[in-house]
């Protein structure tokens, strides 16, 4: 008989919630009845069948555990207090965060989020058995890589600087499409006028109405080509070979996918980021170029 309650807290981003769900399920395999909060995983309840969640607005009491994900907002600091209280902390300074208790965790920047939310939830619990397991399970009606040349590419982030750039995704498609691959680009519905017009030149892109919609294409397909984004760690939760194109390699040592071997391409060392004109963090989408991206993407075949 479940006689404890424990409430998951992430940051607001999809990719936050699937890595934070590995605390979720470790801690619904420990007895808890877990509520996770996040304003976008009810729209993959079908793929977490053993979960609920909840939105930000849902209140806090009752609760034996607290668990939160630093994201340094107000959401974060108004928990601050709470004997039940667990912080994860991706990085840590003494004159910005409150001062750790016993019960926080403050991750290793050499490990993944992934793999540094299972060290702690494991930590916490007092156990040796660590596990990336998050839950997630894929509807019976559908059929993993049912077309292995079918390339999802995501081509958008919420995050503009975090973006490579839409004609070298078009190129690489173009590219891929020759080599006899179906490139699929996705997109959320907000986005889908933008790119409907590749439908044009030959191009698939569905319109995928929700997350779920969103994962069962995944799913079935190949690889994954996209931008540091939830979709990318989607990909990898669901075991798909995955490349990540990015600006801040430092950022993606920690923040990559977490689940299957991902490839992840940066610009080259040698592009500088002097005060005054950081080429490499405002500008390093132009020194990646659509050949590098098709080469890293050989290395996942």
């Amino acid at each position: 008989m479940i006689n404890k309650r424990a409430a998951v807290i992430t940051a607001k981003g999809i990719g936050d919630g699937l890595m934070m769900m590995v605390a979720s399920e470790r801690l619904r395999k420990e007895g808890y009845a877990v509520t996770t909060f996040n304003p976008h995983l009810h729209e993959l309840s079908t793929w977490f069948p053993s979960h609920h969640f909840a939105t930000y607005s849902d209140s806090l009491e009752g609760y034996d555990l607290i668990i939160a994900q630093n994201d340094n907002s107000e959401r974060i600091k108004n928990l601050i207090g709470r004997d039940n209280l667990s912080i994860f902390y991706a990085s840590y300074e003494k004159n910005k965060h409150p001062v750790m208790t016993s019960r926080d965790r403050l991750f290793d920047s050499n490990l993944t989020i992934v793999d540094n939310i299972a060290n702690a939830i494991a930590s916490l619990l007092k156990s040796e058995e660590v596990s990336k397991n998050n839950g997630i399970t894929p509807p019976p009606h559908l059929v993993f890589q049912k077309y292995p040349m079918r390339i999802v590419i995501h081509p958008t982030s919420s995050i503009p600087s975090r973006t490579y750039c839409r004609s070298k995704f078009i190129a690489v498609a173009k590219i891929l499409k020759k080599r006899g691959f179906d490139p699929l680009f996705a997109v959320s519905p907000r986005e889908y006028p933008e790119w409907a017009t590749l439908i044009q030149e030959g191009f698939s892109v569905p319109k995928l109405a929700n997350l779920s919609e969103l994962a069962n294409t995944v799913y079935e397909s190949g690889y994954l080509i996209g931008n540091e984004s939830g979709t990318g760690h989607l990909a990898s939760n669901l075991r798909l070979p995955t490349l990540i194109i990015g600006g801040n390699k430092k950022r993606l040592k920690m923040w990559r996918p977490g689940w299957h071997p991902t490839q992840v391409i940066t610009p080259p060392s040698w592009v500088p980021n002097w005060k005054g004109s950081r080429l490499r963090e405002n500008k390093w989408q132009y020194f990646i170029s659509a050949r590098h991206v098709l080469s890293l993407f050989s290395r996942l075949q």
